[in-house]
């Protein structure tokens, strides 16, 4: 797999599933490529809560006035919002994991008193029984949906994952 700059573009779109590495791998990659990175986790919640949504106009406004930047990666799904997102989007990397290690790596960030990539401010509470049953049986249905729209911009550089080598691969050649 030879990636770089040029292939990734400017506009990055990091999508997967729950616990697969998404805000770990974005955070690394705009580190690298010194582009601006959005984790949607953090703007769809209220800071200094235990994930209470924002308000959708809300999320919708940071979302549509950071995708405006010249360059940017951003992490996360969000369905509404990922039609205007990937207009402008040069490629998305996709993560397919294994839903029993996403599982895994929800129980170890959970276990962690630290700050991680993707965390919300302030919150304080990262377990909930609704997640385990998200990562284990609701993830599968809505990459279907997510498939469906991203077919719909086929200028779009679509980069297949399944590995956290394969991420490391992309990075070492971004």
């Amino acid at each position: 797999m030879k990636k770089n700059k040029h292939i990734l573009g400017k506009r990055i779109c990091v999508i997967g599933p729950s616990g697969s590495g998404k805000s770990t791998f974005s955070k690394k990659l705009s580190q690298k490529l010194n582009y601006p990175v959005l984790h949607l986790d953090q703007i769809a919640h209220i800071p200094h809560t235990n994930w209470v949504r924002a308000p959708r106009e809300e999320t919708k406004s940071k979302h549509d006035t950071f995708i405006k930047k010249d360059k940017w990666i951003i992490d996360g799904q969000y369905k509404r919002l990922m039609p205007q997102r990937l207009k402008r989007a040069d490629s998305i990397i996709l993560i397919r994991a294994n839903r029993f290690k996403c599982l895994f790596r929800f129980f170890k960030r959970c276990s962690l008193k630290g700050n991680r990539p993707g965390k919300l401010l302030g919150a304080t509470k990262e377990f909930n029984f609704r997640m385990i049953f998200w990562i284990l049986f609701g993830q599968s249905k809505r990459w279907k949906k997510q498939m469906e729209i991203i077919k719909q911009y086929p200028h779009i550089n679509i980069i297949k994952v399944s590995s956290f080598k394969e991420l490391d691969e992309i990075l070492n050649q971004s």
